[in-house]
């Protein structure tokens, strides 16, 4: 595994992890309160079954920088089609969890040519979720707070044991107040919605128990809008399903992204 440094054009220093040295390259795009490392398990399972990985860390987010300008979801899908083409990548797959399936969607349809396949994990749909205020109240203020992470993480999962917990809250725990507040109200508002028809990509939504985010929602939101898009539920997760399923979720990933075009 490389640890790579990007800086982006209004200075923002972003990190990136790069598994793999060959193989058709595959992006993973991790959501809102986390960092990359949320992604590590299917990162050495995609790498494995030889992909060549890219896993940044979100701007503010992880080993990267505070932003050096906002955290609007135009951003952040500019900032992965920067590191495209920073490692020299005309086309690659993507995969993206909850805010980071947003921002997938988002990258399709700017550069609809440069992405073969999509995976979208308890995917943000691209209208957005706005939350109650009392719960939305409770989402800005858990940066830095490992009690209220916690709070948030349990009430989001149905299957996440306590060390996986922890480790999540320990990536939690790296994403600045900044990063935190601001994209929360990115994702929430979502606003691209009517450009979903544009997508190319060939799409996988997966679903799970996610008691924010239920199947026949995503199915509305995401798969109905999405040219050809097909939908996938895996028991037995709730939002956080690449860890709480984690050997299933990467046989997902894995055989949708190998499988022969029909």
């Amino acid at each position: 595994m490389q640890q790579l440094t990007y800086t982006t054009e209004d200075e923002t220093k972003l990190a990136v992890r790069v598994f793999g040295d060959s193989g058709k390259p595959v992006v993973l795009i991790h959501g809102w309160m986390m960092s990359g490392q949320v992604y590590s398990g299917l990162a050495e399972d995609l790498e494995r079954a030889g992909r060549r990985v890219i896993v940044p860390d979100l701007r503010g987010a992880g080993d990267s920088s505070l932003s050096a300008s906002d955290y609007a979801l135009e951003t952040f899908a500019t900032d992965i089609l920067a590191i495209l083409d920073h490692l020299e990548i005309e086309r690659c797959d993507l995969v993206g969890h909850s805010m980071g399936g947003q921002i997938a969607q988002l990258v399709s349809v700017k550069a609809p040519s440069r992405i073969d396949r999509q995976v979208l994990l308890c995917t943000v749909p691209a209208s957005g979720l706005p939350l109650p205020d009392d719960a939305a109240a409770m989402f800005r203020s858990a940066a830095g707070n490992p009690e209220t992470l916690g709070a948030i993480l349990s009430m989001a999962t149905t299957q996440l044991s306590e060390p996986d917990l922890a480790k999540l809250i320990g990536h939690a725990m790296t994403v600045t107040e900044e990063c935190l507040t601001n994209s929360l109200d990115s994702w929430m508002a979502g606003g691209f919605a009517e450009r979903l028809g544009e997508t190319r990509a060939r799409t996988l939504v997966v679903a799970s128990e996610d008691p924010f985010l239920p199947p026949d929602f995503l199915r509305e939101t995401v798969v109905n809008p999405i040219p050809g898009a097909t939908l996938e539920v895996i028991p037995g997760a709730g939002h956080y399903v690449q860890v709480e399923q984690s050997e299933a979720t990467s046989k997902v990933v894995i055989d949708f992204l190998s499988a022969t075009r029909d």
